[in-house]
């Protein structure tokens, strides 16, 4: 089953914000991550299959859309961080 797994990443407390510039690199470096996983480690060694993402960086972090194929909610979940730590 097709789940979408939200993550939302914000920078650093006291940071400054991300200039265009700043924010159209961190799109590319971020796609291009992306583009080299093959498969996710879920729980128990499940493998999660990522099938697509949707990347917007936005002056103070990014927002990502995840797609993953996986049995259940719980296990799409856990294969994607959260970016929160």
């Amino acid at each position: 089953m097709t789940y979408v797994v939200t993550v939302d990443i914000c920078i650093s407390e006291g940071t400054p914000e991300m200039d265009p510039l700043q924010r159209a690199g961190a799109v590319a470096l971020i796609e291009s991550g992306f583009a080299s996983v093959d498969g996710i480690d879920g729980p128990d060694g499940m493998e999660v299959e990522l099938l697509d993402t949707i990347v917007g960086v936005y002056p103070g972090g990014a927002l990502l859309k995840v797609f993953v194929d996986a049995e259940a909610l719980e296990f799409a979940e856990d294969a994607v961080p959260s970016g929160t730590s």
